[in-house]
């Protein structure tokens, strides 16, 4: 039986040669980095009108 090789292609490069995929991963990805700073935001926001941390633990 002769075996079979098959040639592996960087699985990274042949996605990021898709631009539309290389502009979704671009916007999920400030996406994420806008949820996170909202969150923390908040967080402050509720941590300075109540100066309780466990305030902040309760609510979020």
């Amino acid at each position: 039986m002769a075996k079979i090789i098959a040639k592996k292609k960087p699985f990274l490069k042949d996605l990021l040669k898709n631009k539309n995929l290389r502009l979704l991963l671009a916007s999920q990805f400030c996406s994420n980095i806008t949820a996170t700073t909202l969150l923390f935001t908040l967080m402050n926001f509720i941590f300075e009108k109540s100066q309780s941390t466990i305030t902040v633990g309760i609510l979020l």
